[in-house]
């Protein structure tokens, strides 16, 4: 996770705003970089100097405890900086998982992902963020953004933060690196149940963008001559599902498109792509080199752990339909997640994820240590794994496979 300042963003009058973010998900950084034109088409400057501010607002990321403790020493830098009487809003997952910690230690306005359209009131807007056009492509934005801790300046108990975490987020990217990306946000929020994770309390409800919408944005991207385009969602797989439609409608009006591009495919839940996978092979089957990458992730090669897990789907039916998207699209990359250390796993319930990942070769493998997060079902359970285990398991795996740094 790297932390930094959005540049400076001219508006219409004196009015200044500091917008920083630690930087996550993609879909962070959609959602920052929307924040930065949503303050400037209201007439903010957006300074990088959190000091000269009159409000300043902290984008954060709290996907497990590491990133939750970052995000907390991000917005201790931050309240160190303000000036008296400047408004601190806090907005990210940790505002949605322990909004809590964040209102009473820093005596913050709190907005979650799923409330953010409350910052109209709140900045008496004259322009809503509903009306606020996003931004495809946040490189434009976040990719000129001043890093928060420089050789001179170090967050204490973090040491060089900001370094080491670029090295990651290169790391993330660099297998999609080679050209532009055009962004689009099809859905927001999650209705899965998982036993583990915190992110449905700060994203809400899944709830899909009208078809025509997203197509309408896509054809934009077209115009602009991008060739990449990456389909974005808490949960890409459930796609329409609120809408009357669905994941393969969508990506059948989108192949019905001449122009030459490419899709990725952002956290489309496994238990999609079993569901639906006659209908999703079919079309990748006739429009192999439309598919870039696609991204499932699967957590474990455990059925004992993924039914702890609320996984709805069984390691053998996952790769029964990746063996199939292989013979129908043999040049799209496939990566996944694996998830290290939930409670109770032990050296068998390893070594099928091992075992798993032989199976199914994976172009590139994210290995995720298990943490508690708050309000989740699995943090009051017992038989926690040890940190020297899960370092273990994450060393074997790193041996074997080529993983993505995280």
């Amino acid at each position: 996770m790297a932390v930094g300042f959005i540049t400076e963003y001219r508006g219409g009058d004196s009015r200044r705003a500091c917008i920083a973010f630690a930087r996550g998900c993609p879909r962070n950084e959609m959602d920052t970089a929307w924040l930065c034109c949503y303050f400037r088409t209201n007439g903010w400057e957006v300074t990088n100097r959190a000091q000269d501010a009159e409000v300043v607002v902290c984008a954060t990321c709290a996907f497990d405890g590491d990133n939750e403790e970052h995000s907390v020493r991000l917005l201790e830098l931050l309240r160190r900086k303000m000036r008296p009487g400047a408004r601190l809003i806090v907005t990210g997952c940790l505002a949605g998982i322990v909004p809590e910690r964040v209102r009473d230690r820093f005596k913050a306005l709190v907005v979650a992902p799923f409330e953010i359209q409350r910052l109209d009131a709140i900045l008496g807007a004259r322009v809503p963020l509903r009306d606020t056009p996003p931004v495809n492509d946040p490189a434009e934005i976040i990719g000129r953004a001043k890093g928060t801790w420089t050789g001179r300046e170090r967050c204490p108990t973090t040491g060089d933060l900001a370094r080491s975490a670029l090295r990651r987020i290169d790391s993330f990217r660099r297998h999609s690196a080679s050209g532009r990306i055009f962004h689009i946000r099809v859905a927001r929020g999650c209705n899965e149940q998982c036993s583990y994770c915190a992110i449905r309390f700060a994203v809400g409800r899944f709830r899909s963008k009208p078809l025509q919408e997203v197509l309408a944005e896509f054809d934009a991207g077209l115009a602009r001559g991008y060739e990449r385009f990456e389909l974005l969602g808490d949960d890409l797989g459930p796609y329409g599902t609120d809408l009357g439609t669905s994941i393969r409608a969508l990506l059948q009006e989108i192949f019905d498109r001449p122009h030459p591009f490419r899709l990725i495919l952002t956290d489309v839940h496994p238990q999609y792509l079993v569901r639906y996978r006659s209908d999703l092979i079919g079309l990748w089957t006739a429009h192999p080199e439309k598919i870039e990458v696609v991204r499932l992730p699967v957590q474990s090669g455990s059925d004992r752990i993924l039914g702890l897990m609320r996984r709805p789907y069984t390691a053998a039916q996952v790769a029964a339909a990746v063996d199939e998207l292989r013979r129908a699209a043999p040049l799209v990359k496939l990566e996944t997640h694996v998830l290290v250390g939930f409670p109770g796993e032990t050296e068998a319930d390893f070594e099928a994820t091992m075992a798993f990942l032989r199976r199914v070769p994976f172009d590139w493998i994210r290995v995720y240590r298990y943490t508690d997060r708050p309000r989740t079902e699995a943090s009051a359970m017992t038989d926690k794994v040890p940190q020297e285990v899960m370092q273990r398991r994450v060393r074997r795996l790193n041996a074997v496979f080529r993983l993505v740094a995280v």
